[in-house]
């Protein structure tokens, strides 16, 4: 059953709420504690940084930059790791379980995969008419109750889960194989945190119609950032979920079902089962499948980051640097040492012609900064060292030198003035939109910069319609204009000096895609529509 919001545990609430307080006292939302390996606390990059880091489910409520970028950037990357330990915290309902064993930190099942996914909440209220429009959008199997993760195969359609990369539509396939016949492709799916969940469902926005009135209306649409700072989409103040901002989790993961222990323990094995959609060439539905995760994204909104904090991590043995030395005994995950192809080169696949399932040779175009680096060390050294999650590293982060609040319907794209580091990418997810510090490609924000209000009216049963790949059989998807190198140098342009944000049709979606992805047709009770546009 999906998580609600509504029906958290008592005492779940309360241990969180406890931990918020004793967190706020000390102003950043962490508390300092004994790793409990029984090591001593060093002074790491985080803790000179005037941050450190907690071994503990507590998660930052706000974002102040230091006086130098060097330390804004440290705080940033801190932060983010701050969010790692917490969502990656044994959970359940969306919330930390208060105490468990250090032993199941990456092992139990973590509080990012304890949220609902969006296609879990955007659906109709039931009917004898919409019976089969709610079970295709909840992607699951009735036969299994599994989240189906799908192959996609359709060109610049951005898509909540499957094979196919946002933008650019490019799959990658790992080196490994576990036999001949069984490529392993890397799947993608997205999860949201209870209190964006609730922002959604109490303002009616699973609704194309609520969302457009939202967005147009006197407040716009403002995902939470938590504490008293949130509001509904009339303007008035409002506590959603636990009360610590939006939360927007897009994990991916390559398939290891019957890998041996020795490939598997270096993985954080994902403790819930999927049944995969492989292309027909590749056998088509595989049930009960197990996967490990190789990168994750954590965008975050809180109080002086109300564009959200957009952080990416990725497991330490993906791939090389493009520009580093080439080390021929080692394994990586998406990367053969010994071969001479070029690295990143995008594949096309049009099917019904067969694809090019081979592994895919990929490099980081942009090494990890030496900040990333440091943070990550830094939490490696408050972690368990026999966590499976010593596998993974910070890429980067992009946080905001000065706070911009987003206007009430501002046009997209939306401004991206002050941000730092346009060039992140996560090699596993933007593995063809990599860019530089020389020559920076669209990164997170810039992308997101476009997510607008959804303008779906379009009859479930057209929604429902199977087209080439399956891509309307397990999700509803839209266009998005991708930003191409005009847009981005105009944006550039316009960030150059502060001037208003333009307003107007189509208004924005608070930089999340959620909302034009799986905004339903159809008219919300009218009183929810009342209460979004008075």
């Amino acid at each position: 059953m999906p998580n609600e919001p509504g029906r958290l545990g008592v005492d779940l609430r309360a241990v969180c709420v406890a931990l918020a307080a004793i967190a706020g006292a000390i102003g950043i939302g962490t508390v300092a504690v004994q790793p409990q390996d029984g090591r001593a606390l060093a002074a790491d990059a985080c803790t000179q940084a005037g941050m450190p880091l907690a071994f503990a489910p507590t998660i930052p409520t706000s974002f102040a930059p230091s006086s130098t970028p060097q330390q804004s950037q440290m705080v940033a990357n801190c932060t983010a790791w701050q969010e790692f330990i917490y969502l990656n915290w044994p959970g359940a309902g969306g919330v930390p379980i208060p105490s468990p064993s250090p032993g199941q930190f990456g092992v139990a099942k973590p509080v990012w995969l304890s949220y609902n996914r969006p296609e879990d909440f955007f659906t109709p209220p039931p009917s004898a008419s919409n019976a089969r429009f709610r079970s295709v959008l909840s992607r699951r199997n009735p036969k299994t109750g599994h989240m189906i993760l799908s192959a996609l195969n359709e060109p610049d359609l951005l898509t909540i889960s499957g094979t196919a990369q946002a933008f650019t539509n490019g799959y990658i396939v790992a080196q490994r194989r576990l036999n001949p016949s069984q490529p392993l492709l890397t799947f993608y799916d997205v999860w949201v945190n209870t209190d964006e969940q609730s922002y959604i469902t109490s303002n009616n926005l699973i609704y194309a119609t609520a969302q457009q009135a939202c967005t147009a209306g006197p407040a716009g649409l403002q995902l939470p950032m938590g504490g008293s700072n949130d509001v509904d989409c009339r303007g008035a103040k409002h506590q959603y979920g636990l009360g610590i901002g939006a939360i927007e989790v897009k994990a991916s993961m390559i398939d290891l079902t019957g890998a041996p222990a020795d490939v598997t323990s270096r993985f954080f094995i994902l403790p819930v089962q999927f049944d995969l959609q492989y292309p027909a060439q590749l056998g088509g539905l595989k049930p009960n499948r197990t996967l490990g995760l190789v990168g994750l994204h954590i965008i975050h909104k809180i109080a002086g980051a109300q564009r959200l904090l957009w952080s990416t991590f990725e497991h330490v043995d993906n791939d090389p640097d493009v520009s580093g030395p080439r080390i021929l005994g080692r394994r990586y995950n998406y990367n053969d040492p010994r071969a001479a192809a070029s690295p990143n080169v995008q594949r096309v696949c049009n099917p019904p012609a067969p694809c090019d399932y081979s592994p895919t040779q990929l490099g980081r175009a942009s090494p990890i900064p030496a900040a990333s680096k440091q943070t990550t060390a830094a939490a490696h050294g408050v972690m368990p060292r026999t966590t499976v999650f010593q596998n993974y590293e910070l890429v980067n982060v992009q946080w905001p030198e000065q706070d911009v609040a987003i206007v009430p319907y501002a046009k997209t794209p939306l401004t991206t003035q002050y941000m730092q580091n346009p060039y992140v990418a996560n090699t596993t997810m933007e593995t063809y939109n990599q860019g530089t510090v020389t020559a920076p490609e669209n990164g997170c924000i810039e992308c997101h910069a476009f997510a607008k209000p959804s303008t779906n009216t379009t009859p479930p049963q057209q929604l429902l319609m199977a087209r080439a790949g399956g891509i309307r059989k397990n999700g509803i998807v839209i266009q998005v204009p991708r930003p191409n190198a005009a847009r981005l140098r105009a944006m550039a342009l316009a960030a150059a000096t502060p001037a208003p944000q333009p307003t107007g049709r189509p208004g924005n979606s608070d930089f999340s895609f959620v909302f034009g992805n799986l905004g339903l047709p159809g008219t919300p009770p009218p009183a929810a529509v009342r209460r979004s546009t008075r």
